[in-house]
């Protein structure tokens, strides 16, 4: 059956005013803005020697399905039009992996700690299959103005899923990789920039991982920080939210700058020791918790990474103030 979870666990991303019908405009953006990225490859080669399954348990693909360089799958479903719409939203989607695993790659650098979180991220995204909610009605009847991807664990051996695929084909663990883009891989080209869409890519894979420790958290990641109550509750309490945060996957400065003010204003224990720590899970009995939710770190783990990303960002702030 598919988990419970694949209803909560996802990112949306609201759109800019007046981009609601901006189909193609993004993407006559996009076809300027996109380059062929020379360091495309030497990205490719880091991802598979940072994956500790390197070309080792690949997913198939089905008949129409675009297989990037990073062996990435975007289901043909996500694929409509032209050959040339085609390949655009193609070349979009694999430059999108490259910053993503380029990012990760520098928060590997800068945060050794979070090897294994990001070693999983790297394997999970590398064997992920991309879906798309296509129904261009629903998404503006029920989600307008947002643009939205969610994961769809599967834990049942035995159940079919898209075009045919099956969780007896490789994969790593007992899991098949699915996210779903809403409405379209073509419409979050289009409307989304890209520090936007790459923060979906490195999202989404980081709830198939055990860094999950809100139950809650489609709820408490939309509460956004207050600089006049930082200590309350805000995004910042759930793991994944932070941990996108101080790797860089923001969009920009902004997130940073508060979770560094909270951390000032509140201690290294509320603003940070506590969101690597603390998970509500135990508060649900849901025999699936187990398997997406984690204890998070050690307390002298979480003590000396969060006095590292305290330093860090503040040398950073200091260094953009002058």
């Amino acid at each position: 059956m598919v988990s419970l979870f694949a209803i909560i666990l996802g990112l949306n991303i609201s759109l800019a005013q007046g981009q609601e019908n901006a189909d193609t405009a993004g993407l006559a953006y996009e076809e300027n803005y996109f380059q062929v990225d020379e360091n495309l490859l030497a990205i490719q080669e880091w991802a598979a020697s940072f994956d500790p399954l390197g070309y080792r348990a690949r997913r198939r693909s089905a008949r129409g399905d675009f297989i990037s360089r990073f062996e990435t799958i975007v289901d043909t479903g996500c694929l409509p039009g032209s050959s040339s719409r085609r390949q655009t939203n193609q070349n979009i989607f694999e430059q999108d992996l490259g910053r993503v695993f380029s990012q990760i790659k520098a928060c590997h650098e800068q945060y050794p700690e979070l090897e294994g979180i990001l070693k999983d991220v790297v394997t999970i995204l590398r064997r992920s299959v991309f879906v798309c909610e296509n129904n261009r009605r629903t998404f503006q009847e029920l989600f307008q103005p947002t643009i939205g991807a969610r994961t769809q664990p599967i834990h049942n051996a035995a159940t079919p899923t898209r075009q045919g695929r099956t969780s007896g084909e490789h994969a790593r663990g007992r899991h098949l990789y699915y996210i779903s883009l809403r409405p379209s891989l073509e419409f979050l080209n289009s409307n989304a920039f890209p520090p936007e869409r790459t923060l979906i890519y490195f999202h989404e894979p980081l709830h198939y991982t055990r860094v999950n420790n809100l139950i809650d958290h489609n709820t408490a990641a939309l509460i956004e920080y207050s600089q006049k109550e930082p200590c309350k509750q805000n995004k910042f309490d759930d793991r994944i939210t932070f941990l996108q945060t101080i790797c860089g996957f923001t969009g920009g400065t902004g997130d940073a700058q508060d979770l560094l003010q909270r951390m000032n204003t509140c201690g290294l224990e509320n603003a940070c020791v506590k969101p690597l720590t603390y998970t509500n899970s135990d508060e649900f009995d849901d025999p699936q918790v187990d398997d997406i939710f984690g204890n998070g770190f050690a307390q002298g783990d979480a003590d000396y990474l969060c006095q590292k990303i305290h330093d860090k960002m503040a040398a950073e702030a200091q260094d953009r103030a002058h």
